[in-house]
């Protein structure tokens, strides 16, 4: 019970913390918005600033928290060195977790920085203080129809290389998370069919993708397109398990924050023709 209770405080210890830098986020943002009226670029050079100030110290609490993140020495350079250059880079993610968000900040703020926007749920944009901070940040939200989505997509990312501004864009591709219940059961179940459609087996680990999506966010990139496998392993034990398994357990903010859990990255660079 001691055990429980003090999980319990650590976790909302380290919330408090990171609350308190998205709050601090939100205010400097609140206050640079006019400036957006007067010259985007500007408006876009101060939030890249300030997210480069203020990112690290939200990853702060996590890493404090014992999350702790392995890459492949010789994969990270890769995607490092093609990125650098680039005013935009994708970066696809399996949807193992509900804190997704968090690897691609570290992704994006870890040695060679560079700014991280999101595609992401629309609802996502009205969470308090972290949703209405990265509306701010201009990043793309999206309403699973693709007529309406494509445009919203296509100038949002011209919008940006018009301020030449350098960004990388990351989403995870299955855009929803299953858990254990009726109505992700039959979702497992249409996705297994539609993979049969197309000629292949069922997916164990992961979900279909948004395809249309991807085919038009790839289509502004070169050849800085890059898919992210990850695991989260906690005591020896893998939590993302099959989908099927009841034993399957999908992290949040509140599992990694209340022990240490290690995180496992697999790059992958794809050619886009």
């Amino acid at each position: 019970m001691l055990t429980a209770a003090y999980m319990r405080i650590r976790a909302y210890v380290f919330m408090a913390c990171m609350t308190f830098v998205g709050v601090f986020a939100l205010t400097v943002l609140l206050f640079a918005v006019p400036l957006r009226l007067v010259k985007l670029q500007w408006y876009r050079n101060i939030t890249t600033c300030m997210l480069d100030c203020v990112v690290p110290g939200f990853l702060l609490a996590p890493t404090l928290a014992g999350l702790r993140i392995n890459v492949d020495a010789e994969q990270w350079k890769t995607q490092q060195a093609l990125r650098a250059d680039a005013l935009v880079s994708i970066i696809m993610c399996n949807h193992a977790s509900r804190v997704d968000w968090l690897l691609a900040l570290w992704c994006g703020y870890v040695q060679n920085t560079v700014r991280v926007s999101f595609l992401t749920e629309g609802p996502m944009q009205f969470l308090p203080i972290v949703g209405w901070m990265r509306k701010l940040c201009e990043d793309i939200f999206v309403w699973r129809s693709f007529k309406l989505d494509k445009p919203r997509i296509d100038a949002n990312i011209e919008s940006f290389k018009a301020t030449k501004t350098q960004r990388a864009l990351f989403l995870a591709i299955e855009g929803a998370i299953v858990d254990q219940g009726e109505f992700d059961k039959h979702y497992i179940e249409e996705c297994s069919k539609f993979c049969e459609s197309l000629g292949y087996e069922p997916f164990e680990y992961v979900l279909t993708p948004r395809y249309k999506g991807i085919h038009s966010l790839a289509q502004h990139a070169g050849k800085e397109v890059f898919s992210v496998t990850t695991a989260f392993v906690r005591d020896g034990d893998v939590l993302n398990k099959k989908l099927t398994d009841p034993k399957r357990v999908v992290p949040d903010l509140y599992t990694i924050l209340a022990s240490p859990i290690d995180v496992t990255c697999h790059f992958d660079h794809f050619e886009i023709s």
